[in-house]
């Protein structure tokens, strides 16, 4: 079924790989250059990109086409138009279309065996969603036009959705402020109390405040002049009390300055050497507490305490030490981003709690990544700090050993019965089942093992670059393929030859 207006949501992936042993890359290269703009001739169908390989010989080519956002509405248009293409120019394919955790892989090289599937492909996505998605289109503006009221009430009746279901999600869809002048009434009020309550805005605030003016259907220029008037009053009072600090820092320098004597060299050096000392034995007390574990009990605690009030050592000081001895020990926890810490993975990963690791794992990287705690995508990859990427494959490594982490995984996805393919690396992690060529279901989250004799590589997931965080666990081949390269140019190389532990 297909409509003739562009559907918002929801969306699925599409991927046409030309499959052909006896071709050279070349002809291969040269065919799938043919199918793009033919492709792309088709209304509606968004952005499409190149699926590309790689010869033994590491000659790239163009090996098939890649849909990342294909409206559920188009999947029946986009199946036909290839028909059509097998018709005239019959060609082995491989289609891969997914939508969530759910996958189709179609293998075929005339209209006929695509055709038959062209049922099973629009039953990926549920009728509520897709009803759901238009309800939203329609409603953009805050309310149903004659005509727009007309057409749900057409694609109601096509995907059998039962009346009192329609209702609803078109209510859903209007939300509760209709009008535009209540829907900009009601930011302004959001924003101020926003402001009041935090200045300046934090990046993960302003994101809140975006998401939720695009929720209301408003644009940019809805918003920022509203977004000004609140914020130059707030502006200008915050440069008076930096201005104010400075000056009292100023004049604390300067009484300081004024009442210490100058020192004799003699006795810097003397005072130096002795808090070297201090800070000597306050380390070798330390490394003696934690030789059993990364657990402190009260009294050591204690111990340490006035161990470190003895020597006169600053709080800073404490923390300096207590780190880089903890992390000769139970491993490094260094991060690019200030104010992030990895102690709690690591604590996490030496108690062997292998599944709240993991979702400190997924937590830390998002907050890493971006404010918003959005999931990772192809294009948010270069936001990962490599430095925090290492912090994250080390510990796991640590802990494993070595049958856990980025680096176990870059081993198993470069081992030659991988060669580097998305799927069949799901599988040998565990991630996914295959039956067959055809069917290749993901598991759910809760199914993957949180134990220290997963498969290799099975840990730490890859939640944070699922579009679902709740219970589905499907990432796209096409952002494994983009990691692991990000992986490669950043991480140190892998061995010559190197294989995955079995």
């Amino acid at each position: 079924m297909a409509f003739d207006s562009p559907l918002p949501t929801p969306t699925l992936t599409l991927a046409i790989r030309r499959l052909d042993s006896s071709l050279s890359a070349e002809e291969i290269d040269r065919q799938v250059a043919d199918l793009y703009p033919y492709l792309q001739s088709l209304e509606s169908i968004g952005s499409l990109d190149y699926i590309r390989g790689k010869t033994p010989e590491g000659q790239e080519f163009r090996q098939g086409v890649y849909i990342p956002h294909l409206d559920a509405g188009q999947i029946r248009a986009v199946l036909r138009k290839l028909c059509h293409r097998l018709e005239t120019t019959p060609q082995p394919l491989c289609l891969t279309l997914e939508h969530e955790d759910n996958i189709l892989q179609i293998e075929a090289q005339d209209a006929a065996a695509i055709a038959r599937y062209i049922p099973l492909a629009e039953k990926l996505v549920s009728p509520a969603l897709v009803y759901q998605g238009w309800a939203e289109y329609y409603a953009r503006d805050g309310e149903l036009s004659p005509v727009a009221q007309a057409s749900l009430d057409l694609i109601q009746q096509q995907l059998e959705i039962e009346s009192e279901a329609a209702e609803a999600m078109v209510e859903k869809a209007l939300g509760p402020y209709r009008s535009r002048a209540e829907k900009i009434e009601r930011y302004r009020e959001v924003y101020a109390q926003q402001a009041q309550y935090q200045y300046p805005l934090t990046d993960a605030a302003k994101a809140d405040l975006r998401r939720y003016a695009e929720s209301l259907g408003l644009t940019h220029s809805d918003t920022e002049a509203l977004e000004q008037e609140y914020l130059q009053p707030l502006r200008d009072a915050e440069t008076e009390k930096n201005q104010l600090k400075t000056q009292v820092t100023q004049l604390q320098n300067r009484v300081t300055q004024l009442q210490t004597p100058a020192e004799a060299p003699s006795q810097k050096e003397f005072e130096s050497q002795l808090q070297q000392a201090n800070r000597e034995s306050y380390r070798d007390l330390y490394r003696q507490i934690i030789q059993s574990g990364l657990e402190i009990s009260v009294y050591n605690q204690g111990r340490l305490e006035q161990a470190a009030l003895d020597r006169g050592l600053s709080t800073e000081e404490v923390i300096q030490i207590e780190k880089a001895v903890s992390a000769e020990y139970f491993g490094a926890i260094e991060s690019s981003r200030a104010g992030f810490d990895y102690s709690r993975l690591r604590q996490l990963l030496w108690q062997g709690a292998w599944k709240d690791a993991d979702q400190e794992t997924e937590r830390m990287i998002l907050q890493v990544a971006s404010t918003d705690m959005r999931p990772i995508n192809r294009d948010s990859i270069l936001n990962l700090p490599i430095q925090d990427l290492l912090t994250i494959d080390q510990l796991w490594a640590w802990y494993g050993p070595d049958q856990f982490g980025f680096t176990a995984q870059r081993l198993v996805y470069n081992s030659d019965a991988i060669a580097r393919m998305p799927s069949k690396f799901m599988q040998a992690v565990g991630w996914q089942e295959g039956f067959g060529d055809l069917l290749k279901i993901t598991r759910r989250y809760q199914e993957l093992r949180f134990t220290a004799d997963a498969p290799v590589g099975h840990l730490p997931t890859w939640r944070w670059a699922c579009t679902s965080l709740e219970s589905n666990y499907s990432v796209a081949p096409n952002f494994v393929d983009s990691f692991f390269v990000y992986l490669d140019q950043h991480f140190p190389a892998l061995p010559d030859g190197g294989e995955p532990s079995p």
